[in-house]
């Protein structure tokens, strides 16, 4: 036993620290009633004691700190009594101390060992793992709990205790520690007038805390200032490292959110429950996409390992390997000692690997739930003595924690897929999918009593429908012209790779296919139809392609002409740069245009869920349709269709603007045009399983369908003019009650800024089957800031 005032902080920066004070008064009135009650033995220790303790009446006052060190044997006579006599005092963390004050001046020498270091420095690795003012709290709600146990008699749910945290070993690894502290041997005095009186079912306790109001109360009723506390408290210290990693896990689960991943955070853990930092842990799903394992990025161990791959010149591919080979015939590994020399022929390529990071130990074990492989643990010790046996009993209980962790990973990971397959590739969107649910449970129930029993039809009656598009100027003119210029390119590029190629080895026929390109560019240069088209087409894939491929199988010289002529004309080709220039505008335009939409979908499905599908030519084409058939759980109201009608006007600005300011970004400039069509009726739409998407149903529906399919290359009337032109909004329909709305509209965006003072009202020719339509069509201001993208 060691006696040393050790100071574990500065006091004064625990805000307002109530008086202690140093007495034995309280611990020997403890003893003499003691002595009343036992017999034997202890009835002779005690007084003993007791005997002692008389020489030094001073002892049962107040006993200034400095001083207390110097009764070192009256101390060991409370050690004596406080602890069995069989304790080893180089295992126990125990001491005395000041009572609520961070000072011991008496205990084990295994708490002065875990305090300061050699020289007797305090450690500078305590980690305080609480904020000035939890300390604050900590401190005034330990010192109310006694202070109303001892003057009110009022016992609260508070245990007095704090969990500490310290960088300890060779390897600093954090440790966990728990504090706790008896305070038996406190007397608690008031030193005001009178005792106040309190309304002690106003005190509340909340994760071993008085609550806030608590304290406030406490605080105006019962001043800590007029509180002296006298006598000492007994701290015991334990660690508590595997259970805190342990919960550090399990709270880490079960406050897991979809689409967070906590991997790097239990990885610590373990580490921490390993014991040790010299070791890698790596945590593995069993993620598979059309039953193909992949590797999901899930904290830095994705990245990670592509790292320690790349470094090790190992392909990712053979580490995946590797594991489908583990998922298919899983079994615990256990290796104290890994070496490529006498690791299995299969698996050298990875003892390699790790023999380079520096692994001398390995443990692999397969995590299951429901009796299904979900997972895999692994565990690579970069020490010798960190894999043996008893390492699988340490890590037993995190087991169950990782089961349930690689689970909701897997579900998380397939509900993320399953939402991106619905989002882009089908009709089934989250707003109609309840339908789809329903008749699928229908389905199911049905074919229990009919094996033949057909899937329900999927209908949504009386519906709104708005349809918006917004085509590329002249697409079909621009990809004729860069398909023009390249081939011309490409013709000059075979002139001259025939031309070499008659060095190489002479043929007659060389000099009709240099005559016959030739006549091909002239021909381009006259006319460039879908004729012309095929017969280039048909020279440069067959006769040609024949011709270079005999040349390249027989004669060496060619080779090296040829793969750069293809080259030169294929994707990425000087050949081909117009085509690509073309795409590249196009690509860019359509993923702005889409992302936009999809990001103004998100807005309008949080105000009252619609069904939204696009489709993408040369540009984006959108129906939605919105009503009460779609949504049956929320009321339908009419203000919900002119906010989406009013929406989509103003985000048929908002493209008009985005894709002009696009232009400076493309190598081929393009312009888009944007279309409205008005329907101020409702229709039904049924889902098409044969198309898997949603389609009018009725005569008088499909005649919308068909409108719409024909109104975006309409003229105007007895005109040659197009209804639609970059910069500006056209909006196409029948009766002028169906434009009373969309009017008011125009006029709230023009005072906005964000249309133009320049509205027409048109004609529109007639079209196959459709005579009387109008539109409105109106300018974009393409220079206000007023919009956000």
């Amino acid at each position: 036993m060691k006696a040393e005032i050790i100071y574990l902080s500065d006091q004064r920066s625990a805000g307002a620290s109530p008086e202690t004070v140093l007495s034995l008064g309280r611990f020997a009135a403890f003893i003499r009633e003691r002595v009343q009650q036992e017999k034997g033995a202890k009835v002779r220790f005690f007084e003993y004691m007791l005997e002692q303790m008389a020489l030094y009446p001073e002892l049962e006052k107040e006993i200034p700190l400095e001083k207390i060190v110097e009764y070192k044997d009256i101390l060991e006579f409370i050690q004596l009594a406080l602890l069995p006599p069989v304790t080893d005092e180089n295992d126990k963390y125990w001491a005395l101390s000041l009572p609520f004050s961070p000072v011991i001046f008496y205990g084990t020498r295994a708490i002065y060992h875990f305090l300061t270091d050699k020289e007797g420095f305090l450690r500078g690795s305590i980690i305080h793992s609480m904020t000035q003012e939890e300390k604050v709290r900590h401190l005034q709600s330990i010192c109310y709990t006694l202070a109303l146990d001892r003057l009110y008699q009022k016992k609260l749910p508070v245990k007095l205790e704090v969990y500490q945290y310290l960088s300890a070993g060779v390897d600093n690894l954090q440790r966990a520690y728990k504090v706790q502290f008896d305070s038996s041997f406190v007397e608690v005095r008031f030193s005001g007038a009178t005792l106040p009186d309190l309304n002690l079912e106003l005190i509340e306790v909340h994760d071993n805390l008085i609550t806030q109001e608590g304290l406030q109360l406490l605080q105006e009723a019962l001043p800590l200032e007029l509180i002296r506390f006298e006598g000492f408290s007994v701290v015991q210290v334990s660690d508590v490292t595997a259970k805190r990693a342990i919960e550090n896990i399990k709270n880490s689960i079960v406050n897991l959110k979809p689409g967070v991943m906590v991997y790097d955070e239990v990885a610590e853990a373990i580490k921490s429950l390993i014991g040790s930092s010299h070791v890698i842990i790596r945590l593995i799903p069993m993620l598979r996409v059309n039953n193909r394992m992949v590797l999901d990025d899930v904290g830095n161990m994705g990245k990670q390992l592509r790292e320690i791959c790349t470094k090790n010149n190992v392909r990712e591919k053979v580490y995946l390997e590797a594991v489908e080979r583990f998922f298919k015939h899983p079994e615990m590994v256990l290796d104290t000692d890994v070496r490529e020399a006498t690791a299995p022929a299969e698996a050298r390529e990875m003892y390699r690997m790790m023999e380079n990071m520096g692994v001398k130990g390995l443990m692999i074990q397969p995590v299951y739930f429901n009796k299904q492989l979900v997972g895999i643990f692994e565990v690579f010790a970069q020490q010798k003595g960190i894999v043996v046996p008893d390492l699988m009993t340490t890590v037993d209980p995190v087991i169950p924690l990782l089961e349930q962790l690689f689970q909701a990973h897997i579900d998380d990971f397939d509900a993320s897929l399953d939402k991106v397959v619905k989002d882009r590739f089908t009709s089934l969107q989250p707003s109609v999918q309840w339908a789809f649910t329903e008749a699928a449970w229908q389905f199911l129930q049905k074919r229990k009593l009919d094996k033949k029993a057909q899937i329900g039809r999927i209908r949504f009656e009386e519906v709104y429908p708005l349809y918006g598009a917004i085509d590329v100027r002249n697409s079909t003119i621009q990809r004729n012209l860069a398909l023009k210029q390249d081939l011309h390119k490409q013709l000059n590029l075979l002139v001259e790779l025939l031309q070499q190629l008659k060095k190489v080895h002479f043929l007659t026929i060389i000099d009709e296919m240099i005559f016959k390109s030739r006549g091909l560019i002239q021909q381009i240069d006259q006319q460039f139809g879908t004729d012309e088209q095929y017969e280039i087409s048909q020279f440069l894939e067959s006769e040609i392609v024949a011709f270079l491929l005999h040349y390249h199988e027989n004669y060496k010289a060619a080779e090296p002409l040829i793969n750069q002529y293809y080259m030169d004309a294929g994707p990425g080709g000087f050949a081909y740069q117009n085509r690509d220039d073309l795409e590249q505008s196009l690509g860019l335009l359509n993923a702005t245009i889409g992302s936009l939409l999809d990001r103004m979908n998100d807005e309008i499905q949080m105000e009252y869920p619609c069904y939204f599908e696009k489709f993408r030519s040369d540009g984006v084409e959108y129906d939605i349709y919105i009503g009460q058939s779609i949504t049956p759980e929320r009321s339908f109201d009419p203000m919900y269709l002119r906010n989406l009608r009013l929406w989509q006007l103003t985000s048929m600005a908002l493209v008009a603007r985005l894709t002009r300011a696009l232009i400076p970004q493309m190598k081929k400039r393009l312009e888009t045009t944007q279309l409205i069509f008005i329907h101020a009726g409702t229709i039904d739409i049924e889902f098409r399983n044969d198309e898997h998407r949603f389609d009018v149903e009725g005569a008088y529906n499909i005649r919308y369908e068909i409108i719409k399919k024909r109104i975006d290359k309409v003229h105007l009337k007895d005109s040659e003019e197009r209804l639609t032109q970059p910069g500006k909004i056209a909006l196409v329909y029948f009766q002028p009650r169906d434009i009373e709305e969309y009017l008011g509209y125009i006029r709230y965006l023009q005072q906005q800024n964000v249309l133009l003072d320049d509205l027409e009202y048109l004609e529109l020719e007639e079209l196959q089957g459709v005579a009387g339509l109008k539109a409105l069509r109106i300018g974009v201001n393409m220079e206000t800031e007023d919009m956000e993208a």
